[in-house]
């Protein structure tokens, strides 16, 4: 800090006081530990009275690789594209997603491990990429309803019978998936019940 005549100043004659881009203080300790834009000017001391006219404006920014991600829960299957929610904290404070970052947009669907990709968002404050980890589950037979259709009960006619079934989980009907592979138990050509 230098004065008028560009003689520089002891550092006892003055003091520099940081300001958030809300306007809130923090002191130079919290410059270093959240990223983002801040404000400082100079206040005299002793031998100097009064502040340099303008806040100046400076940027901190800060690499992905620095900050805390939580990890993403599995997620059942469901048939729908999964988009999970990130939760990256910067010295616990929570980023926005779109201002602080933003999230690749990727199809997943089936049932396996996937990496949701994290890239710069539009406060460009941080930097460079990263991705989080989960995994959408497989079904599990057990948990679901299977049942016959209603009104499909069918007639002799000498030949192999597959009955019309409805596969249920939690209220979704997944009757449709390709997935599913039904074996009937036995012939089923004779009256009888059967799978």
């Amino acid at each position: 800090v230098k004065d008028a005549a560009g003689a520089p100043l002891d550092a006892g004659d003055y003091e520099i006081a940081f300001y958030k881009e809300n306007g809130e203080s923090t002191d130079q300790n919290g410059v270093k530990r959240s990223a983002g834009k801040y404000y400082f000017k100079v206040i005299g001391k002793n031998n100097y009275l009064g502040t340099n006219s303008e806040n100046q404006e400076f940027t901190v920014y800060k690499n992905f690789s620095d900050l805390q991600f939580e990890n993403i829960s599995s997620v059942p299957y469901t048939g729908e594209q999964v988009d999970p929610r990130v939760i990256i904290r910067d010295n616990g404070r929570v980023l926005n997603e779109g201002t602080d970052f933003t999230v690749l947009s990727e199809t997943r669907v089936d049932a396996g491990m996937y990496y949701v990709s994290i890239r710069p968002g539009s406060n460009n404050v941080y930097r460079g990429t990263s991705s989080v980890q989960f995994e959408i589950t497989k079904l599990n037979l057990k948990d679901t309803t299977i049942s016959q259709k209603e009104g499909t009960s069918m007639v002799y006619n000498e030949r192999p019978q597959k009955p019309e079934i409805t596969i249920t989980l939690g209220g979704k009907d997944y009757t449709s998936e390709e997935e599913w592979v039904i074996t009937p138990q036995g012939d089923n050509i004779n009256a009888r019940s059967g799978v």
